[in-house]
């Protein structure tokens, strides 16, 4: 695992970091909660929808960090952070940073109406999924964001890797399982990254120790350019949220 000691960073990774922790989000829920209880009466369902909303997004927050906890992964891992960089503004649920690749990714949460999708001629003849390419954007907001850190090697913003996270269930129910196979190409929306991986979450692990070992990757990243990465986005995230993000020991279990 990545530690800290004496103000100096070790170089070489040997396990996962949550670097802005993983919270349960339990205290929010509480709070919405309080808030349902005393609302008048024709306002309850909105406190209702957004409690509901958290609970699920909760406990597939939960699913994706006990995978990633559980792994052996050599990366910093940012939870539910808020990205800036001259390409807008965004907030992740995970940002992995390893030495070899960099991963945005983002939890399905709603289905995407068809009338709400993106023209599938930008993708010319492929077809497109929900969510591809507001999740490529996200990735290209945070490849932004790296560039500007000042610390991210221009060769490695072909490593940035938009994923998009969803379940066995969701698979099965809109008949996709098994659609997409893994592909490498670049995205024709946003070159500059890679095109967006839709996953279930036993694929999640798979998929990331196969980027970590496989040759995509021209170089690799340091450790000390990856804590000064995750420095640079956790920065933002603390003015913002004015919360500070403290580094973890140990890589956390959830």
């Amino acid at each position: 695992m990545f530690w800290e000691k004496a103000g100096k960073r070790r170089e070489g990774p040997e396990g996962p970091l949550f670097v802005k922790p993983y919270s349960d989000r339990g205290e929010e829920m509480k709070a919405l909660s309080v808030k349902l209880e005393t609302a008048p009466a024709q306002s309850k369902h909105i406190f209702r929808e957004a409690l509901d909303a958290l609970s699920k997004k909760a406990d597939r927050h939960g699913v994706i960090s006990r995978l990633l906890s559980e792994s052996d992964l050599p990366a910093l891992i940012l939870y539910n952070v808020q990205v800036a960089s001259r390409a807008g503004l965004t907030a992740i649920d995970f940002v992995i940073l390893a030495p070899r690749f960099v991963m945005a990714i983002e939890c399905s949460e709603d289905v995407v109406r068809p009338e709400d999708m993106p023209d599938p001629g930008i993708y010319g003849s492929g077809r497109i999924y929900p969510g591809d390419v507001a999740c490529e954007e996200v990735a290209h907001i945070l490849a932004e964001a790296l560039r500007e850190s000042g610390h991210f090697p221009a060769k490695m913003v072909r490593n940035v890797w938009p994923v998009k996270m969803i379940t066995e269930e969701e698979a099965k129910r809109d008949g996709e399982s098994g659609r997409r196979a893994f592909s490498s190409e670049m995205s024709r929306v946003f070159p500059d990254i890679r095109s967006a991986q839709v996953i279930t979450d036993q694929e999640l692990i798979g998929l990331v120790h196969a980027l970590s070992e496989s040759d995509y990757s021209a170089s690799e990243m340091s450790g000390k350019k990856l804590f000064a990465m995750s420095d640079h986005l956790s920065a933002y995230h603390s003015e913002v949220t004015e919360c500070p993000v403290p580094y973890r020991m140990e890589s956390q279990k959830v």
